[in-house]
């Protein structure tokens, strides 16, 4: 298959208005979308595009009506991680589009008097097809600013804004475990999508009473095959309610000899692009083999887990999915946890549990009971084989499923760290003393003191048991991970000698001696692109802040000091007007990207190193330096990160690619791309009355 990639453009995902209008305007025109997270993206390099759209706007209410095409062309090429991790360009033609439109106004009887609430970012598969769907009966769809928020949603309904909601089941579940925000004001809502994220039948039952008169669609699908099979919900037998449904006439499903699904229809996607060649994704008698593991009754499918995830223990096959259902079901366990396969050499495959360390909601033990639980029913005798390891989020897909693979390939990057520290007599007896000060039957390396709730009294334990092992204890080691510390002891070295070997002294930052502008634009176009960026608004204070730095940095570019001089005189009277009147501090010595956002204004010092494109800022945050004994040591933010309000990030630390940070985050180490962090929810207590 040749693809005519002449005709192909990158579109910067954005859950945005202006994005779904891009991608339907090159519809219209033939060109073939690739959705890219920046020009950068090695997307572009893969598929060998040059042309790049950089739609500008935020959410907000969208009415536009569409027609889809019945062309059997490439429209998109959609790359996807999936759950395996591995990145494949899916080729979906204008047929395989317009399918998915078609089966849903059919399945769901939608009428041009829709006003939905897509609550999954509009630039992956389910709320791009929410979208195509409302479009094309001449309806309107609302897009959340800061995505799915249940506040906002409930308010939505009960003041009659909408009448229509789409999104996933770990979504949804936010609304299941908060009913009060609904209440009675959930009978207007007519239409409802459910993502393909496994649902056990108890979810919809909650769905279908909170929404009694909705009608309500649960699919299954792939980006290679969306929206396979439909759930009615609001109609189904209970006992159908486990299944995820039915094709429709258009499609086929079945199961093959090992249990894989197959799917055969005009909604199967043309090819994959892998690593530049183009494979088909169905075999000779157009059936496409899934990784999925299923059963089909009565013309019904049963989801029952992915087969790459399952992990045969001991001869006993577990699925992680059905794990989880049976957590859930028994201790109201739901989230802040994965369980995924890791190689055991004695026993086939191993199982590990993967935390998130910002989750204080249970303790470990708490959560390894009801694993170990869960997995004696399932059949299987675990014993004291299982293997945790704490991380900052649950690496998740665009529609919610997790991507158990890259929680396994991060614990065995780092098992040899692990085992040139547990070998340590020392540091092994060290881990002893501290599990039974702070009364836990096992304690992770990336666990700390403040992690795992040390009190008062165990504060002063554990500091007189560093005092026996270390040369010298650190003034925070209360958050300094256990297996640092461990491994300062097993070495023999100060933890402030560790921390410099893993942290060396930062590099020297730029001096302001040259303009530090982005090169592949003008200044003025720079300037009108950031307008942009601010809403168009010419009153925006985060606008003049990132004009003065631009201001700042084009300067440099005239090379005689005498001629420059006054524009510098002019740079730092206004640079201290935006001070003064803006609340933000933002010199030019900062390497600033392209289509850097300050949402807001007051209480900002944006003293970072270097800040990338499509950052978005908002008040009350701070970037600077840790302390005084290393002024270059300063942030780098990388491209596309989100930072919340009251944010500080400090010292010589990366923010990785597309990470989010939440709101009062305090920050001093590095983070990986694509991270969400975040502080501890708040707490309710009540009120002692004297």
């Amino acid at each position: 298959m040749e693809i005519d990639l002449e005709n192909a453009v990158g579109v910067q995902c954005k859950n945005s208005c202006s994005y779904v209008e891009t991608l339907f305007e090159c519809l219209d025109k033939g060109r073939i979308v690739v959705p890219v997270m920046n020009k950068d993206d090695g997307r572009m390099a893969a598929t060998g595009v040059d042309s790049f759209i950089a739609p500008v706007g935020s959410g907000g209410w969208m009415s536009i009506k569409h027609t889809p095409s019945q062309s059997r062309k490439i429209a998109q090429i959609s790359f996807t991680s999936g759950t395996e991790g591995n990145p494949k360009g899916v080729l979906l033609s204008h047929r395989n589009l317009s399918v998915v439109v078609e089966n849903l106004v059919e399945v769901m009887s939608i009428t041009d008097d829709i006003r939905e609430y897509i609550g999954i970012p509009v630039y992956h598969s389910f709320g791009y097809g929410r979208c195509r769907a409302v479009a094309a009966v001449g309806g309107e769809f609302f897009i959340p600013k800061d995505g799915f928020n249940p506040i906002e949603l409930a308010k939505m309904i009960k003041e009659g804004k909408i009448n229509a909601i789409s999104s996933v089941p770990s979504l949804w579940r936010t609304l299941l475990s908060n009913p009060d925000l609904i209440g009675s004001s959930g009978d207007c809502i007519k239409w409802i999508e459910i993502g393909s994220q496994f649902m056990p039948k108890d979810e919809k039952l909650q769905i279908r009473a909170m929404f009694p008169n909705a009608i309500i669609v649960q699919h299954y699908g792939l980006t290679e095959a969306s929206r396979s099979t439909f759930l009615k919900i609001h109609d189904e037998p209970l006992d159908h309610l486990d299944s995820v449904g039915r094709p429709l006439v258009e499609n086929s499903i079945d199961v093959n000899g090992e249990n894989r699904i197959l799917i055969h229809g005009e909604n199967v996607a043309l090819g994959v692009l892998i690593e530049g060649e183009v494979h088909p994704v169905t075999n000779r008698d157009g059936w496409m083999v899934t990784s999925d593991f299923g059963r089909v009754e009565n013309g019904l499918l049963y989801y029952e887990g992915r087969a790459d995830d399952i992990i045969n223990f001991s001869g006993v096959k577990l699925s992680p999915d059905a794990l989880e259902l049976r957590v859930r079901l028994n201790s109201g366990i739901d989230g802040g946890y994965a369980i995924s396969r890791i190689p055991d050499l004695e026993r086939g495959d191993g199982i590990l549990i993967s935390k998130c360390s910002g989750d204080d909601t249970l303790t470990e033990q708490e959560l390894l009971t009801e694993i170990k639980k869960a997995i004696s029913e399932a059949g299987a005798q675990i014993g004291n084989r299982l293997k945790i390891q704490y991380v900052l989020e649950i690496p998740l897909t665009g529609p919610g499923k997790i991507q158990r693979k890259k929680l396994s390939q991060l614990f065995l990057t780092n098992t040899a760290d692990v085992i040139s520290i547990t070998d340590d007599n020392q540091s092994t007896i060290f881990f002893e003393e501290v599990a039974k000060i702070l009364n836990v039957e096992l304690i992770s390396d990336r666990d700390s003191f403040i992690s795992l709730g040390g009190d008062s009294l165990s504060h002063i334990s554990i500091a007189i048991l560093l005092q026996k092992h270390m040369k010298a204890v650190p003034d925070d080691w209360e958050r300094v991970s256990f297996g640092v510390l461990k491994k300062s002891i097993s070495e023999k070295i100060k933890y402030g000698e560790y921390s410099c070997a893993q942290n060396e002294r930062a590099p020297q930052r730029s001096d302001g001696s040259i303009d530090t502008n982005p090169s592949d634009i003008t200044f003025f176009e720079l300037i009108k692109e950031d307008f942009r960026s601010h809403g168009s608004d010419i009153s925006s204070q985060g606008f003049w802040a990132v004009f003065v730095c631009r201001f700042g940095n084009w300067r440099m570019s005239v090379k005689t000091k005498a001629l420059r001089a006054p524009l510098t005189v002019i740079y730092h009277l206004l640079s201290k007007w935006i001070q003064i009147s803006c609340g933000i501090k933002l010199d030019y010595t900062v390497v600033l990207g392209r289509r850097v956002t300050i949402e807001h204004f007051g209480g900002i010092i944006l003293g970072a190193r270097k800040i990338g494109d499509d950052v978005i800022l908002r008040q009350n945050t701070t970037l600077g330096i840790r302390s005084t004994k290393d002024l270059n040591a300063k942030p780098i933010i990388e491209n596309n990160v989100d930072i919340g309000a009251g944010v500080v990030i400090v010292g010589n630390v990366t923010i990785g690619e597309g990470s989010r940070i939440g709101a009062n985050t305090v920050i001093f180490t590095d983070i990986p791309p694509n991270s969400l962090v975040m502080c501890s929810p708040a707490k309710i207590l009540p009120i002692q009355m004297r």
